[in-house]
């Protein structure tokens, strides 16, 4: 039995009163990043797909949103996501979804997006100016291992105390069939270096650097690495950075992507990718939309050494044609990745 209950009753949000506030933008002030939202969700749950098609809308409309999909009592469960519900925002039920910690919204559907209900909430956000410039570089330090550098500039002498900063991992295209789903994104790994966070102090000085090591056993190319800065007293998050591991951390593969064709592009109807692999390897290739999303995967196999050839006839996994545009396609040999970019006419 689970220890709290799906709300099925009525979908209702509420604004607190730190959402409410509309900041006057002062000088020293910058332009809000991301609104990070964060849902607490689970396999089981019988209303939780409305959250994530939602979430799918946002991505599609390319909205600037961070999304942190916290799992509770299920496969992808962990000591972050559980503490991040139950201690500290004491979710009275699944879906809970938090617009940068202060605008809450409670429950779901089972086949309805929740993209209207978030909008409001979203558009709510973004437009409040942030106190704060929040840069993150990410660079390998060897095998799986990356170092995740902070920098926090207070720029408007932020008077709130007991602020912290979040590191958090999430990994998407995670396939899973679950209530009329077949894949989970956005799933919260790792917290970095724990769900408590890194505390944060301008007391004596406007800028701040955080080092922090991660370790990433997922395919990069479905990853992202979302920073935030947030009050820890009234929750309210103030600045985010979302970074993806396909195109920032990832080692160059110069001499492979001197060796990789792409002929025709753009293309109507197929195309053929050819590549030369040096030695033996596992290559993962798939074929990604603008947001991120896998369309379908080409190939996921281990390769003898020499030419290799493979067509895409601009069709998705379903074996529908995709939409004009522009996609990528994603390289992936261990911690390694490259990316091609294919317009579809």
């Amino acid at each position: 039995m689970k220890k709290l209950v799906i709300i099925t009753l009525l979908l209702m949000y509420s604004l607190t009163s730190i959402g409410q506030i509309k900041s006057t933008r002062n000088t020293t002030e910058t332009d809000r990043n991301f609104v990070v939202l964060e849902i607490g969700t689970g396999t089981w749950c019988s209303l939780c797909q409305g959250a994530a098609m939602g979430v799918e809308d946002m991505i599609q409309e390319g909205l600037d949103v961070a999304v942190i999909e916290y799992h509770y009592d299920d496969d992808y469960a962990n000591t972050a996501s559980n503490s991040r519900l139950i201690d500290y925002y004491d979710v009275p039920g699944y879906p809970s979804s938090f617009f940068d910690g202060v605008l809450p919204f409670y429950g779901g559907y089972n086949d309805i997006s929740l993209y209207f209900q978030y909008l409001p909430l979203y558009e709510e956000r973004i437009n409040i100016p942030s106190p704060f410039e929040l840069v993150t570089n990410i660079q390998p330090t060897g095998d799986d291992n990356f170092n995740v550098s902070v920098t926090v500039t207070d720029l408007d002498n932020y008077q709130g105390t007991d602020l912290k900063l979040h590191v958090v991992l999430t990994e998407s295209n995670i396939p899973e069939a679950w209530q009329n789903q077949t894949e989970l994104d956005y799933v919260c790994r790792d917290m970095i270096p724990d769900q408590y966070g890194t505390s944060l102090d301008f007391s004596s000085q406007n800028t701040q650097l955080v080092d922090l090591e991660i370790n990433i056993p997922y395919e990069l190319a479905n990853c992202e690495i979302v920073t935030f800065v947030q009050n820890n007293g009234t929750k309210e998050i103030l600045q985010a950075t979302k970074t993806c591991m396909i195109t920032t951390g990832m080692e160059e593969m110069s001499s492979f992507d001197n060796k990789l064709k792409l002929y025709p592009n753009p293309f109507n109807d197929f195309t053929s990718l050819s590549y030369y692999l040096e030695k033996e390897i596992q290559i993962k290739i798939a074929i990604r939309d603008l947001s991120g999303r896998i369309v379908t995967n080409l190939l996921d196999e281990k390769q003898l050494a020499g030419e290799h050839t493979l067509k895409w006839d601009a069709k998705d996994s379903m074996g529908n044609l995709v939409n004009r545009g522009i996609y990528f396609c994603t390289f992936t040999m261990r911690y390694k990745a490259t990316t091609i970019k294919l317009i579809v006419q």
